[in-house]
C-alpha cells in the first residue's frame, strides 16, 4: 500500500521474491481484516491509514526474509 492509500497487487509475472512474499501477506491481511469490527466494514481513509501503519514494519520484514532466503538459495 503506499503513502495514498492505493494498493499495488503482484501478478503471477512478477519476480521468484514478490511471489514467495505472497503467501506472508496475504496472511496479514486475512488476520487484520478478521479483527473485531472490521468484519463487514467498508474501508475508509482512517482505517487504511491504521492498516498502513502496521503493514508497512510487516512489509519491510517480509521483503528483508524474502531476500535473505533468495540469498541463500
Amino acid at each position: 500500500m503506499s503513502e495514498t492509500g492505493t494498493m499495488w497487487n503482484p501478478s503471477i509475472a512478477d519476480s521468484e521474491l514478490l511471489s514467495s512474499m505472497l503467501p506472508h501477506d496475504c496472511a496479514f491481511m486475512k488476520a487484520y481484516a478478521q479483527r473485531p469490527g472490521m468484519v463487514g466494514v467498508p474501508a475508509g481513509l482512517e482505517q487504511l491509514r491504521a492498516f498502513s501503519k502496521e503493514y508497512l514494519p510487516f512489509a519491510e520484514k517480509s521483503a528483508s526474509e524474502a531476500l535473505q532466503r533468495q540469498r541463500r538459495d
